[in-house]
């Protein structure tokens, strides 16, 4: 036996502190030990939610009068999501009837519920099982029924579990109200959540300060619950042979029992051989059950069985047996000989277990043990003083030292980041000495490369399990990235294979100590039948339930004094053919008459299990002359011997009248609870609104306008004024004469609502003399009583005095940049005529003098020489070089004015262009396909396509000369390339060539103005677009420019 050390141990790795609640068995170790081993099996590894089965043990704990279990368990719900909110709900709720669970969740009978597919939390069928466990534990006249839904709901692994629970919150109450001295301000789970959750919820502080009166009152009342229950199982146990009793106790528990003859032939399905199987009791009679077992185990099995009845030995073996789905599971058998006084055996009895799991779980050991040995993680020892004495294969890698004898001459420190040390000595070590662990997040350094290693930090003490002494420290840490994936799997394997071998230890010793405790009651109650059938027609008479039975010919044989008032039944027997003349019965709505065949002890003859059938009584008796009606709850089965033989019928009555009306009483306090805690909560929730929403609001009240509330915002705007019970013209005297008071008066006396949208009003904002000027949205609502006649008005203002100046500055801004535009419009158009008056001037004197010319050259064409005509025809072609320069001037006046905007077909518009400028038959200008169709200016653009095909002509200086022209869409804007193979341009005059007056060849070489190009990027850039060159000397040239897709107005220049 272990000593309490070891034990307590035990406990300190699993809970990570030793509870309170185990202190007073530390004197006694074998009952430590047994109080422990309940907390595993049943709690700890118990695979019920865990948020489950602490919601339940917190509700639960709250009929113990020692406040340890409830508070504890209260306080673990906070980390599992709870807030502290809804942990006092969950304990102030009471619990609810059978009738009401059934209504919750009607749809139960349609479900299966396994561990593996448990219901999510707060979902209707959690709340069920969670509501039928309440009943089962309080052991009210309710809990039978719950029961029996239950096995029907969860799959026999989960409802065994939870029954297994439901015990140990029992035991734990029992132990607890044994030492009340045991304190919960000394359990870590209180230390750590109890005052965040008294915070959070203040409620929680009078409810634990109330809870011993709250367990006095509740106790009283499950009290009388339980006297009630307990006088009507008194009665209906009498009426129980031995068999049945022994068939629930089988049923209760999660193995097959059996049963077999002396000579070992299999007799009877006691707890479901049939059910797992698939088979019929009758082929499973004999030797047929050997049927079921693998092919590969029936010799053996069969030869141990004959082995253990010829040596009326203990029967022992393990073997897989073939299931209803067809599938194998393993199970464990064991069987024992009952003996006669005379040393017989008169029969055998045993138990199959699924040990499946447990298979699986000697699977799973020995992968946990392969995941150890070939750990990854970072695993080291060292003293009390830093100096390392192992550390595994993965640490070393980890931060880079080869050999042992490395790691020796080092310290703990030597592996973490030097600016990290201070929290290390102030935080990490004293909490290591002080709680026995430290983790968190930290960083290992790197000896070769220095570099910080980040990783989850697991730094504990280790101990002699004997003395508790501290011997070192260990840790196991590992890199971040990989902690949660490995950790998550190892913490899985390892608690799937504790809590399997404990989960099957626990179901083993309860199953054999149920039999035994089983086979001793049986003994006593043989013993004790003649006893007390002697005192049957006495308990009979005087329970308040009515009996009534019948034999095996449905003659009633039986009848108690209240059966007699319930029904007014005659003194004399009943055949059944003649029942419904004398059964004034309805169905429970009070209208619909019962069938002979509806009549509970009719069912019971029949064969039927007949449980809290519900019918209404109207009977006329001495007792009841006026006829009352009564609700009668009935129960009742077939009477069968030992021999399997019908002998009768019984039937239990119970009436339910004052629990129906108490219950309907109840709900409907209960409703108008609800009700009023959802209209205090919706006032709640408007007042919250009502001062948080982001206008001012104020509610007046009668005919004069009294001021009785307003939000904060309000009150914020309007200054320090008192308001509160003045009218709204004695609040706000300056606003008199606005119109506002007027309008107030208007929605009273009419009912309709006023909006008003930026309306200027003029009052003293700041209560300081000062009567400002500022704009409102203005809404007044009529608010109507129950008799549609207002009784007051809510005003609802959003200041827009922002929003007013706002556009009455913008208003301003466009009435200057309307002025300014046309004061614009008519400095271009003076410019439009100065330009073309001064064009105008300056080419009268040329035309003149170029008129002087032709005429000189005429009157002297026979008496001038060569030099002298030359001179003129300079002369004359100054004179046109002029004037192209003047008109290249007024181009470019005009480069950046809007003109007409129509529908431009730009190849169209292409070929126009080449047929104006009739280029020589040596030039060769090719368009490329895809040309687009614009909606924009046709003269700009025909005049940039003009002067750049212009330019490539006069500039190419080539015989064969070739222009292309092509069109790229980029975005917004289509991309116009016109390229040449001329004589290109140096890369150093590319943007020389763009202003205007500029030229890169002399007047005399090639005719131009210098003014073209800068014509084109004028009309360009106005327009939103640019314009390109990309040319070298003797490779030709291409000029770019971009055009808007949509057309945009040209910016003015």
């Amino acid at each position: 036996m272990r000593t309490s050390d070891q034990i307590k141990a035990e406990i300190q790795e699993k809970f990570g502190f030793v509870p309170p609640f185990f202190s007073p068995a530390e004197s006694t170790p074998q009952v430590l030990e047994n109080l422990w081993q309940q907390t595993l099996s049943a709690y700890i590894d118990n695979p019920l939610p865990a948020l489950f089965k602490e919601k339940l043990s917190a509700y639960l704990s709250r009929y113990c009068a020692i406040p340890y279990c409830m508070v504890c368990h209260s306080c673990t719900l906070r980390p599992l999501g709870m807030s502290a909110h809804e942990v006092l709900q969950l304990l102030e709720s009471t619990p609810p009837t059978t009738a009401e669970i059934n209504q919750y969740f009607p749809g139960v009978d349609t479900q299966q519920i396994s561990i593996k597919n448990w219901a999510e939390p707060d979902t209707a069928i959690e709340n069920y099982i969670f509501y039928c466990s309440i009943l089962i534990f309080l052991e009210i006249s309710d809990s039978e029924e719950c029961q029996t839904k239950l096995r029907r709901l969860l799959t026999p692994d989960a409802y065994n579990y939870l029954v297994l629970f439901i015990g140990y919150v029992k035991t734990c109450h029992t132990w607890m109200l044994s030492h009340p001295e045991v304190s919960y301000e000394a359990d870590r789970r209180v230390q750590d959540y109890l005052q965040g959750s008294l915070q959070e919820e203040p409620a929680l502080n009078d409810f634990f300060a109330n809870y011993k009166e709250r367990v006095r009152l509740e106790s009283e009342n499950r009290a009388v619950r339980l006297a009630e229950l307990a006088e009507r199982q008194r009665g209906e146990a009498i009426l129980r042979q031995s068999e049945e009793r022994y068939r629930s106790l089988v049923a209760a528990t999660s193995q097959i029992v059996w049963l077999s003859n002396a000579a070992g032939e299999f007799i009877k399905d006691v707890a479901g051989w049939s059910a797992l199987t698939g088979r019929s009791e009758a082929a499973l009679a004999g030797w047929g059950w050997l049927e079921d077992i693998h092919p590969d185990e029936q010799e053996e099995t069969k030869e141990k069985w004959k082995n253990a009845i010829a040596t009326h030995s203990r029967f022992e073996s393990e073997f897989r047996l073939n299931t209803s789905n067809h599938n194998y599971r393993y199970f464990s058998a064991r069987g024992i000989a009952v003996k006669e006084t005379n040393g017989s055996i008169r029969e055998w009895v045993g138990t199959c277990t699924d040990i499946t799991q447990r298979k699986l779980a000697e699977e799973n050991q020995q992968k946990l043990v392969s995941i150890i040995e070939n750990s990854s993680d970072f695993i080291g020892l060292a003293t009390l003083d830093g100096q390392p004495l192992y550390l595994n294969e993965a640490a070393r890698q980890m931060v880079g030292l080869e050999s042992e004898e490395q790691v020796r001459q080092t310290k703990i420190t030597d592996y973490l980041n030097p600016e990290d040390l201070p929290y290390v000595q102030e935080h990490i070590l004293p909490t290591v000495f002080q709680q026995g662990r430290w983790e968190g997040e930290f960083q290992f350094r790197h000896f070769k490369t220095n570099q910080l290693i980040p990783v989850y930090y697991n730094l504990f003490t280790t101990k002699d399990k004997q003395t508790g002494k501290i011997l070192g420290l260990a840790t196991v840490t590992r890199n971040i990235t990989d902690k949660k994936l490995a950790e998550l799997a190892l913490k899985k394997a390892y608690d799937d294979l504790e809590s399997l071998v404990q989960q099957r230890t626990a179901q083993l010793s309860t199953a054999n100590q149920l039999l035994k405790a089983e086979i001793a009651e049986r003994q006593k109650a043989e013993a004790t039948l003649e006893k007390e059938q002697e005192f049957l027609k006495v308990i009979l008479d005087n329970v308040q339930a009515g009996i009534v039975a019948c034999n095996a010919n449905g003659i009633l044989t039986l009848f108690n004094q209240a059966t007699s008032e319930f029904h007014g039944l005659p003194k004399t027997p009943i055949p059944a053919n003649q029942w419904a003349e004398y059964y004034d019965l309805y169905q429970p709505d009070g209208k619909t008459r019962m069938k002979t065949e509806e009549i509970p002890l009719f069912r019971a003859l029949r064969g039927e299990i007949v449980h809290n059938v519900e019918m209404m009584i109207v009977p006329k008796t001495n007792n009841n002359p006026s006829g009352i009606a009564r609700i009668l709850l009935a129960s009742g089965r077939a009477i069968i011997d030992t021999n399997g033989n019908k002998q009768g019928a019984v039937v239990v009555m119970h009436d339910i009248t004052e629990r129906k009306q108490a219950e309907a009483q109840r709900v409907q306090l209960i409703s108008e609870q609800a009700a009023r805690k959802e209209a205090e909560a919706a006032r709640n929730e408007l007042q919250r609104i009502f001062k948080q929403t982001p206008a001012a609001i104020q509610i007046t009240y009668g005919s004069n306008h009294i001021l009785q509330t307003v939000n904060s915002l309000y009150i914020k705007l309007i200054g320090k004024r008192d308001l509160i019970g003045k009218t709204i013209r004695e609040a706000f005297p300056e606003v008199e004469g606005q119109g506002y008071f007027e309008l107030l008066d208007q929605v009273y006396a009419t009912g309709q609502p006023f909006v008003g949208k930026e309306m200027c009003v003029e009052f003293d904002r700041n209560d300081d003399g000062i009567v400002e000027e500022s704009f409102w949205n203005f809404v007044y609502q009529p608010l109507f009583d129950s008799n549609n006649q207002v009784y007051a008005i809510m005003t609802h203002a959003v200041e827009a005095t922002e929003q007013v100046r706002a556009r009455q500055e913008i208003e301003k801004k466009a009435e200057e940049l309307t002025e300014l535009t046309e004061a614009l419009k008519r400095s271009n158009q003076e410019l439009d005529r100065f330009a073309y008056v001064t064009s105008h001037d300056l080419k009268a004197p040329l035309r003149g003098i170029a008129s002087i010319a032709d005429w000189i050259e005429e009157d002297l064409a026979e008496c001038l020489t060569e030099e002298s005509r030359s001179h003129i025809n300079l002369l004359r072609g100054r004179v046109y070089r002029l004037e192209a320069l003047i008109d290249g001037i007024l181009q470019y006046s005009r480069a950046g004015r809007v003109q007409l905007i129509g529908t431009v077909n730009v190849a169209d518009l292409l070929s126009e262009t080449i047929e104006l400028l009739a280029p020589p038959p040596e030039v060769t200008v090719i368009i490329d396909p895809g040309m687009p169709t614009l909606k924009t200016e046709r003269i700009p653009l025909q005049q940039v396509f003009m002067n750049l095909i212009n330019n490539a002509i006069k500039h190419g200086n080539k015989s064969d000369i070739c222009i292309n022209i092509s069109v790229k869409k980029q975005r917004k804007f289509y991309k116009f390339s016109v390229s040449d193979n001329g004589v290109g341009i140096e890369p150093q005059y590319h943007q020389k060539i763009w202003e205007i007056f500029q030229r890169l060849e002399a007047r005399d070489k090639v005719e131009g103005t210098g003014i073209g190009l800068a014509v084109i990027k004028k009309i360009i850039e106005s327009r939103g677009g640019q314009v390109f060159i990309e040319s070298e000397l003797g490779c030709g040239a291409t000029f770019s420019f971009t055009w808007q897709i949509n057309y945009s107005q040209p910016r003015h220049t």
